[in-house]
Parts: structure tokens; sequence; C-alpha cells
């Protein structure tokens, strides 16, 4: 892995760092649903070069923010970022905010935590007919 994409990747999941790392080639799709601050994203599409794409969920504007700074940064031409959510249902829905920062949004009710409304997709109505499967990557952080 590059040295510029993360200074130190053992404070990020390593097992997922090295699965991603595995499995992924260059040309390949990959969906990050809670893209949070980019790390897996920019790591795919490192990855996957400019022959793949990435597609990053994250509804918390304040995550989105530094998602979006760093893929600038990354100069990542091949990642698309999504301001919706990714559920069951496409509409609006309920993001439960993580009141010490932006790490542990949710959109599963949290006791106590402020909420803010959302745009929601299914990935059935994201992706099109003629769109290749694409990886996945799921964070779920509660």
């Amino acid at each position: 892995m590059d040295d510029s994409l993360h200074r130190d990747h053992t404070s990020t999941e390593p097992p997922v760092t090295a699965l991603i790392m595995e499995k992924l080639a260059p040309g390949m799709n990959f969906i990050d649903v809670g893209g949070n601050i980019c790390y897996y994203s920019l790591l795919a599409s490192k990855i996957v070069g400019n022959s793949g794409m990435v597609i990053s969920f994250e509804p918390d504007e304040r995550a989105r923010a530094y998602l979006l700074k760093n893929k600038d940064l990354n100069s990542a031409g091949n990642l698309q970022v999504r301001s919706e959510a990714v559920t069951s249902y496409t509409g609006n829905g309920k993001l439960f905010m993580d009141n010490a920062g932006y790490i542990g949004s949710s959109i599963l009710p949290v006791k106590d935590r402020e909420f803010s409304t959302v745009k929601t997709i299914t990935l059935d109505d994201m992706l099109t007919s003629d769109s290749p499967l694409p990886k996945l990557m799921l964070s779920s952080h509660t």
C-alpha cells in the first residue's frame, strides 16, 4: 500500500484492509457503504485504477466533507461520492448523529441522539440494469 494513502494503516481494521488488497484488482468496481473519511474508498480507488470505479456513500455531511477533501487531495478521479444513506427503501430517513464526532452516525435508532433527515436509496435503485456487479464494503459503526 502506498504510504501517501495512510501513514499507519494498522489503526484501520487490518483484516478489512488486507481483504480489500487481496480481492480487488485493476478494472473492478467497488461500493463503499458508509464511506466515512475515505480510507477504504481511496484504497479501492488506487487498486482498481482508472479502468475501475468506486462509489462511496456517506450521508453524514461532516464525514462527507473530509471524504471529498481526501478525494481531491488524492486526485481520485474514479471515485464518485454520494450523499444518500443506503437502506432497504428509497426515499427519506433519519440519520442519528454521533454526538462526539462523525464516526458513529447510524440509520438505526440510537437513544438520546439528535438526527437529521437524509435521502435514502437501495442498491437496486442505484444500479442500472447494464451496470457491472460491484464489490461491496459495508461499514457498521454503532
